[in-house]
C-alpha cells in the first residue's frame, strides 16, 4: 500500500533543496487539514455539548502531523531542526525548519541567480533553455527575488547564437515600437515560435549519390588546378601533362585554340577520335563513365587539362 510520501512524492530536505520542500510540504499538509494547526492557527479551544468552553484536543493530528514532516528530513541537517522540541512537537519543528530557510535564503538566492544566467542557448537546445528558463524564474519568485523583466529580455538577446542571428534582429527591430516592449517573457515566446516554424519547413531534395559522384568527376576534369610551380597529387592529370610543370604544353595549348578560333575547319579535324570515344560509349553499358575514362586518353592537344575553360586560357 502507498504512503503519503510516495503518493504526493515529498523529498527530503536538505541544504539546497528548501524552495522546492517547503511548497510541496505544504501542499500535503493542507491536502491532511493539518496545515494550520501547525502553524498555531487553529483554535485550541472550543465548547463543549454542555456549552462550556473546553480543551480541543489534537494530539492524534498533532502526532500525524510531526509524522509527516519528520520523515521528510534528511539526516545531514536534523539536528538544526530538531532543537527546542522540534522533535516532539510539528509547532516547534516547522518554526525551526522556517528560520532554516531563512538563514539559507540569500545563498539560494544567489545560486538561482546564477544558474539562471549561465544556461547555455544553442542552435539545438532552445525548447530545453525556454523550459529551465522559465523554472529559474518560478525559484527566484519564490524567493521573493526582484526581477528586471527588460533587463532578463536583454540578457536573452546577448545569449542568441549566430545561427538564429535572425531572430535576434527581430527582437532589436521591434525593441524600437512602442506597441512591443523586449521582456523576457516576449524574447522567450519569439524563440519558441521560430523553433516550431523551423521545424515544418521542408527538407529540400538531394541529388542521389550516384548523380553527384559523376558531376564531381565531370567537374574534376575541368576545374582542377595545381598551384604555379607545383602539381598536386590529388588531381586528375599526371605529372608529365600538367601545364604548371611544363609552361610550354600550355603555350603550345594555346596556339592550337587561336588557330581553331581563326579556321572553322579545324573544328572537324577530330571527326573520327569523337567517334571512337562515341563507339566505346555505346558498347560500355555506362555511357557516363566511359566518356569519362577516354577523356583521360585524350591528348594534350584534345583536352584543356587543368583549366576551367577554353576561354579562360585566352
Amino acid at each position: 500500500m502507498p504512503t503519503d510520501h510516495d503518493k504526493y512524492q515529498v523529498p527530503e530536505l536538505t541544504a539546497d533543496n528548501f524552495v522546492d520542500w517547503i511548497v510541496k510540504m505544504k501542499s500535503v499538509l493542507k491536502a491532511k487539514e493539518l496545515y494550520q494547526l501547525v502553524i498555531g492557527k487553529e483554535p485550541v479551544k472550543g465548547r463543549g455539548d454542555d456549552g462550556k468552553v473546553v480543551d480541543l484536543d489534537h494530539s492524534l493530528r498533532l502526532d500525524k502531523a510531526h509524522a509527516l514532516i519528520i520523515t521528510r528530513i534528511h539526516s545531514s541537517i536534523s539536528g538544526r531542526v530538531r532543537k527546542n522540541g522540534g522533535d516532539e512537537c510539528p509547532k516547534k519543528l516547522w518554526s525551526n525548519i522556517i528560520d532554516f530557510g531563512a538563514s539559507k535564503k540569500q545563498a539560494n538566492v544567489f545560486k538561482a541567480w546564477y544558474r539562471l544566467m549561465h544556461l547555455p542557448l544553442r542552435a539545438n537546445n532552445v525548447q530545453s533553455f525556454t523550459s529551465q528558463f522559465w523554472d529559474g524564474i518560478a525559484v527566484l519568485q519564490s524567493l521573493d527575488a526582484s526581477i528586471d523583466d527588460n533587463i532578463l529580455g536583454h540578457i536573452i538577446l546577448m545569449k542568441i547564437p549566430n545561427e538564429l542571428s535572425h531572430v535576434r534582429n527581430s527582437l532589436i527591430a521591434s525593441g524600437t515600437s512602442s506597441l512591443i516592449e523586449v521582456t523576457y517573457e516576449v524574447v522567450l515566446e519569439m524563440l519558441d515560435n521560430q523553433v516550431k516554424a523551423d521545424s515544418t519547413m521542408p527538407i529540400a531534395n538531394s541529388t542521389s549519390k550516384e548523380d553527384q559522384a559523376h558531376d564531381d568527376s565531370a567537374t574534376a576534369l575541368l576545374t582542377q588546378r595545381c598551384p604555379p610551380g607545383r602539381h598536386l597529387a590529388s588531381s586528375s592529370h599526371t605529372a608529365s601533362r600538367c601545364f604548371s610543370l611544363h609552361p610550354e604544353l600550355l603555350k603550345k595549348y594555346r596556339d592550337q585554340l587561336n588557330d581553331r578560333i581563326n579556321d572553322p575547319e579545324a573544328h572537324f579535324t577530330s571527326v573520327s577520335s569523337i567517334d571512337s570515344v562515341h563507339e566505346s560509349s555505346i558498347a560500355s553499358p555506362d555511357p557516363f563513365s566511359s566518356l569519362l575514362a577516354q577523356a583521360e586518353l585524350l591528348t594534350v592537344d584534345e583536352v584543356s587539362e587543368g583549366h576551367e575553360s577554353e576561354v579562360s586560357l585566352l
